[in-house]
């Protein structure tokens, strides 16, 4: 607990220190006003009494000084009122950003199979989902509790001359309130992480019916009605849990607030019997009944800010839970340099791969090489393992067993962002960012995205430049509708723009994973033509189910069940007989043209 507050501290303190600072300054200055206010107060009543007794002017023009300090009181408390609002306001912005700045740069370091487990997704959902109010919540929770301590004992010291027994008594009938907080304060937190699956469905049925990627098939199929059925049926399954838990909540603290009642009324009929037997004057019972009914709320806030805190607590766990994940893949200590230039190639020594969590391989014993200047095609029917290789490749997944080469030296030896940097990927499933032209095909190398004349010639290797050219605003054009003056681009022009954006990196290794499979035959073969001349003098790695364009590559390699069934030349392997002779004759008879006979 210790450590967990420690790490809350540091986190609101390198969100503004100067912010921690003049918060807690004005809490303190806030704590004390209300007693002073209350002292004055008595003052007054007491010059009053007096004055109207006839004792004098002397005593009417004391209580007129008294209630210029009255009103000197209300103002610095206005005053500080204001600004404790206008830190809270500004500090939590910052608090807010900094905290999603570090959940994005942890999302960041970690692994691509993290991403694909759904338990991590609830962690995130869970991280985001309280990364907004938590740590802010419990900011003001301790300012709430470090004001009601110091103020109600500045309300105590007023209190003093009643005895040793009225703060006693008001803490003793408040403990019921703070045991029921606290315990239905644990009873939500387990509720809430219960139901994040459900939470995340229902966040999946909103995302489904309000972005255009899947507008289109929700209102072709006539989705609309039945995602809205099961949205429906999730919030009642949460909602249902939730009502009942507020019921039990509410009931619990009704009958524990009677108890403080009871006390505060206590005393309060002590009071009146101590001014009906003169012992108290009229400022004395003004004075302690506002007092008692402040240290009681004073009691009351500590305490209920204290169950808060506690509750916020627990959820802000899942935050740093979700920050403390780390990295499977990582640099070794001394990685060797990446190299330049690609000389002896990359070789695949065994390698297997099996996703966390799963009893089976996905690859199993795979080896083959790609060497400089050769084109290697990867064919196979889904699920293969194809794309697997890729990112095994791109080191975005660790082998479970076996090696990847690069010059002779495993993967593991490179720094995985510098390896990165040596490969240009097309994949099947490209990213459609909603952002600029320019910035589309800029983001195969961020570092020259200021770099236009290397974009346009990006763009023209894609076969994107006459796009691009033909658009509003050219490269400044927004893509996408998500955002202002946005232009959609059909899945053939997309397409383009993620070859650009591989071209763009210029790498020495180049991996295109189906990508002509949304282009016309003419766009198909301008952009195999331009891919015949980029790929002379690297390495060419090429995932295609159209066989027109396997069969230029030198190599062939034919994986099935994640195993290489079969490797060679096009003509070697139509020799052989086998899988890929068999795919190939299969896709070859539907370009056939069936003989008709013509009737007459």
């Amino acid at each position: 607990m210790l450590q967990r507050l420690q790490r809350i501290v540091e986190l609101l303190w390198l969100s503004g220190p100067l912010f921690c600072i003049g918060l807690f300054a004005l809490t303190v200055i806030g704590s004390i006003l209300p007693a002073l206010q209350l002292w004055v107060g008595k003052l007054i009543i007491d010059a009053v009494v007096s004055a109207a007794s006839g004792q004098g002017s002397a005593l009417t023009q004391q209580a007129l000084v008294f209630v210029g300090l009255e009103l000197a009181l209300v103002v610095a408390s206005t005053l500080v009122q204001t600004g404790t609002s206008l830190l809270q306001e500004i500090f939590g912005e910052r608090l807010t950003y900094r905290i999603n700045e570090r959940i994005l740069l942890k999302a960041d370091q970690l692994d691509l199979t993290y991403f694909e487990d759904p338990q991590f997704y609830d962690m995130l959902q869970r991280a985001q989902r309280e990364a907004g109010y938590r740590p802010l919540n419990l900011l003001f929770q301790v300012l709430g509790i470090t004001q009601g301590v110091l103020g109600g004992l500045s309300l105590a010291l007023l209190l003093t001359r009643l005895g040793p027994l009225v703060l006693p008594v008001l803490l003793v009938t408040s403990v019921p309130l703070l045991i029921a907080t606290v315990r239905f304060a644990q009873s939500g937190y387990v509720l809430s992480r219960m139901r994040t699956p459900e939470a995340r469905q229902m966040s999946y049925i909103k995302s489904l019916m309000s972005t255009d990627q899947a507008a289109k098939e929700v209102k072709l199929f006539g989705l609309g009605a039945h995602l809205i059925r099961s949205f429906q049926a999730l919030f009642q399954t949460v909602h249902r849990e939730t009502r009942t838990l507020a019921v039990r909540k509410g009931t619990a603290q009704v009958l524990s607030s009677t108890a403080g009642a009871v006390g505060y009324t206590a005393i309060y009929g002590y009071l009146v019997w101590l001014a009906v037997g003169r012992l108290l004057t009229i400022g004395d019972l003004t004075l302690y009944s506002g007092a008692v009914l402040q240290l009681k709320g004073k009691i009351q806030q500590v305490l209920d800010n204290g169950a808060r805190f506690y509750e916020n607590f627990l959820f802000i766990d899942d935050l740093f839970a979700f920050l403390d994940l780390k990295p499977r893949i990582v640099a070794s200590a001394q990685p060797h340099p990446v190299p330049t230039s690609i000389e002896q190639g990359i070789r695949f020594e065994q390698v297997s791969f099996r996703y966390p969590g799963s009893d089976h391989d996905v690859l199993s014993g795979v080896s083959f090489e790609l060497k400089p200047g050769q084109t290697v095609a990867l064919v196979g029917e889904n699920g293969s393992g194809k794309t697997t290789l890729v990112k095994l490749l791109c080191r975005l997944y660790e082998p479970t067993s076996g090696r990847i080469l690069l010059e002779g030296r495993d993967l593991a030896e490179y720094n995985p962002e510098q390896l990165r940097e040596l490969i240009g990927v097309v994949f099947q499933d490209f990213v459609r960012y909603h952002a600029t032209a320019r910035d589309n095909i800029g983001y195969g190398r961020v570092g020259d995205l200021d770099n236009l004349e290397r974009i346009e010639s990006a763009a023209q290797l894609g076969g994107a430049g006459p796009l691009i050219e033909g658009l509003g605003q050219g490269y400044n054009t927004m893509l996408g509708k998500w955002f202002r003056q946005g232009q959609e681009l059909s899945g053939g022009q997309w397409q383009k723009i993620a070859l650009a954006r591989a071209y763009m990196r210029d790498a020495p290794v180049l991996v295109l994973d189906e990508p002509t499979s949304a282009l016309d035959a003419r766009a198909e073969n301008e952009v195999f033509n331009k891919f015949r001349d980029l790929r002379r003098g690297k390495i060419a790695l090429l995932i295609s189910h159209r066989f027109s364009t396997v069969i230029t590559a030198d190599r062939i390699v034919v994986l099935e069940g994640g195993q290489v069934l079969e490797q060679g030349t096009h003509r070697e392997l139509l020799e052989l007989g086998g899988r890929y002779a068999e795919l190939f004759t299969l896709q070859a008879q539907g370009y056939q043209i069936p003989s008709q006979r013509v009737e007459v």
